[in-house]
């Protein structure tokens, strides 16, 4: 499926990472941005770095290299829906490329605490890079420190490493209710969730105790033109999928939607998260 192309036909246990949607690549033909900044030993220390170990920077460290605020608060993505599930993920993030990406990590509360870092490529959807720490396993060594922040670690140094060796700028941009509204054009995000007609009874059969969705599409749409954004089927059949919100890039006509997924896990049913970028003017048909 191309992503960035015209609408096109509709034809967990894990808890323990962001579900992060599939989708095929789409418009390869996206203008990259090409930016360059001045780097200096103040915003390599405003990353996160030391100087000392930092080196010759390439010209795409420096452009991330930059001032940036202070590391990212926890969101609430249920402050625009009129409704609440539970969740143990705490989702936060870090910053922004011109050419597409997002870092972001996932703290996961649930069967074992997991701090989970990302770098994902809203163009097709496709995490690039991510590391997780075992924070449980890490309270149960010999020589742990109770007062361990994994937020100002040494694994979260070397993330902000990795951020800045992929042209990641450390700016954090609003949660933002929708429709998405930017540069004076508002595309509507569109829903569309596909439900099982089979009965409880041929559910339980096929070992489907969940809910009744089998699978959803996204579908943007700006002056009544539309595209779709993704496409997801569900293994486990999910019992709600709504859309909670969206980030603007500071750097592109681009929105990252967040995704809420209500799906039956270990022992009772919770909310995991689907990031999904979209071009607010390209590939509308």
């Amino acid at each position: 499926m191309n992503k960035e192309g015209p609408l096109l036909k509709l034809p967990g246990i894990t808890l323990i990472t962001l579900f992060v949607i599939a989708c095929s690549p789409k418009n390869p033909s996206e203008p990259a941005h090409a930016e360059a900044h001045a780097v200096t030993k103040a915003t390599v220390r405003a990353a996160g770095l030391q100087t000392e170990n930092v080196g010759q920077l390439t010209q795409a460290e420096s452009r991330s290299a930059e001032p940036h605020s202070a590391d990212p608060l926890s969101v609430d993505f249920f402050k625009y829906l009129d409704f609440e599930r539970r969740t143990y993920s705490d989702i936060r993030i870090w910053g922004w490329s011109p050419d597409g990406k997002v870092a972001y990590s996932d703290f996961l509360s649930h069967e074992g605490d997991r701090f989970t870092v990302f770098i994902f490529d809203m163009i097709n959807d496709k995490t690039v890079w991510q590391k997780t720490f075992d924070l449980l396993a890490y309270y149960f060594s010999d020589d742990h420190d109770e007062n361990f922040d994994i937020y100002n670690s040494d694994f979260t140094v070397d993330f902000k490493k990795v951020c800045v060796q992929n042209g990641i700028e450390f700016i954090q941009t609003e949660f933002t209710e929708l429709p998405v509204r930017h540069n004076n054009q508002t595309v509507n995000i569109i829903l569309e969730k596909n439900e099982t007609s089979l009965s409880h009874n041929e559910l339980e059969d096929l070992g489907q105790y969940g809910g009744r969705i089998e699978s959803y599409r996204i579908i943007a749409e700006n002056g009544g033109r539309r595209k779709t954004v993704c496409e997801k089927d569900f293994l486990i059949y999910a019992n709600d999928v709504f859309v909670c919100g969206y980030f603007l890039s500071p750097f592109e006509d681009r929105a990252l939607i967040v995704i809420g997924e209500f799906a039956h896990g270990w022992e009772e049913s919770v909310v995991t998260y689907s990031l999904v970028g979209c071009h607010l003017s390209i590939g509308f048909g």
